[in-house]
């Protein structure tokens, strides 16, 4: 027997979608459950989540974390120059100008600087 608040459910956002004259298609659930509530429709996120989940109805996902591998693969240190460089700054503060910015490029392969600029406002 199927489940009838599923179904339910189902339905409603079917219906919500059939009302925008627009075709079911995989998409976020907070979208739709939106959408449902400016109908007139008051469903709770979680539900809608399931529901979806259960028709197949969200968007496709990227695994993994959203700004890759956040160790680097402990590939830092490469073995020739001028391959992978890497920038930071810094704020530092001087007796006659106060507080000022340093803006560094490091080449990973020697470990030297490569380049630099001070700044007395740091949005560069």
């Amino acid at each position: 027997m199927p489940n009838v608040a599923a179904t339910f459910g189902y339905r409603r956002i079917a219906c919500s979608r059939a009302r925008e004259a627009e075709p079911i298609t995989r998409s976020f659930f907070k979208r739709e459950r939106a959408r449902l509530v400016f109908r007139g429709f008051h469903l709770g996120s979680k539900r809608v989540l399931r529901l979806m989940r259960t028709h197949g109805l969200l968007a496709p996902r990227r695994p993994g974390p959203p700004n890759g591998d956040p160790v680097h693969a402990r590939t830092i240190i490469t073995t020739c120059p001028d391959e992978m460089w890497g920038m930071d700054a810094t704020r530092f503060s001087t007796a006659p100008d106060g507080r000022s910015w340093f803006f560094g490029v490091i080449d990973h392969a020697v470990n030297e600087i490569v380049g630099g600029q001070t700044t007395k406002i740091g949005d560069r």
